[in-house]
């Protein structure tokens, strides 16, 4: 295959903005199918490499060709055993998938004898009495589906929170997990990324006094990573969340809040797990109470 970066052009250009459409439909508007590889097109393949786990250095090499055109391997040979006199190795190799199909070469085998009677185009229907329930399924659940990236994040998390109405001050030390679910994500360049969706966090209080709460929550998130990267470690993350919360069953108002948190963070296996230490700055309100809540947290990430 041919290395593909910003200022290539040709067919292959326009067989990767094809697929560069078919894998991110959630991208709107879509790629025009040019043949010039530029700087859209490369912004697409980041995001693409960035929801596969791939490095999102922007290039087409082999590892990112592999996981964009894995969608067409398939079993032509079928529907060519009876193709004139050729040999079945031979009739398989007219269909082969790729720009460089292998050679044909001879099989020990005699060619497949033809049908004299049509193959049927369909089945004939069954009696209204036989026919099983039809079970459907809404395309756009499974859009959404497709599209929805998780992640599971766990750990302990000391805070300071400071009421800007009394001005008193108070020490918090507990743990948590958090459950979140990303349904549309956008870069912007190659270091900053646009995030939202929701999810659900557990907060269990060891100090000052033991306490269990859980909230289901709808976010906005922005962050800027990959500045001062040296494999495996990340060195400067920043991220920027905006959050409106509720408890279950509560009749109280949502919280909201807006929290920038900062730190170094490792990726092991292929950036599916990520953990480290950081520190956040929270301001939330309910509307009638306002807290500034600065704290440092070690975490891990789990991404599915």
């Amino acid at each position: 295959m041919t290395l593909l970066v910003q200022g290539s052009t040709g067919q292959e250009v326009k067989n990767l903005q094809t697929a560069l459409n078919y894998h991110l439909p959630n991208s709107l508007p879509p790629l025009v199918v040019d043949g010039v590889f530029g700087p859209k097109t490369r912004a697409r393949v980041v995001q693409f490499q960035t929801t596969f786990r791939l490095k999102p250095d922007g290039i087409v090499g082999p590892v990112t060709h592999k996981a964009l055109y894995s969608f067409v391997d398939c079993d032509h040979h079928l529907l060519t055993v009876n193709n004139d006199n050729k040999s079945l190795f031979q009739r398989a190799n007219l269909f082969g998938v790729g720009d460089n199909p292998s050679p044909p070469s001879p099989f020990p085998f005699p060619p497949l004898p033809r049908l004299q009677l049509p193959f049927p185009r369909a089945l004939p229907p069954l009696p209204p009495v036989l026919q099983p329930p039809r079970l459907e399924i809404d395309p756009r659940l499974l859009l959404l589906a497709r599209i929805t990236k998780f992640e599971l994040e766990a750990g302990q998390q000391t805070t300071f929170k400071r009421d800007l109405n009394t001005g008193d001050v108070e020490r918090e030390v507990g743990l948590f997990a958090d459950l979140k679910g990303t349904v549309w994500s956008k870069p912007i360049g190659k270091n900053v990324e646009l995030s939202a969706g929701g999810g659900m966090i557990v907060e269990k209080r060891l100090k000052p006094t033991p306490e269990t709460e859980t909230s289901v929550y709808v976010f906005g998130k922005a962050e800027v990573k990959n500045i001062l990267k040296i494999d495996p470690l990340d060195l400067a993350k920043i991220a920027a969340e905006a959050q409106i919360a509720g408890k279950p069953g509560s009749k109280e108002p949502p919280d909201m809040s807006v929290t920038i948190s900062a730190g170094p963070e490792v990726e092991v296996f292929n950036g599916k797990v990520t953990f480290g230490p950081g520190g956040y700055l929270e301001y939330k309100t309910n509307g009638k109470e306002h807290t500034l809540t600065p704290g440092v947290k070690i975490t891990g990430t789990f991404h599915f």
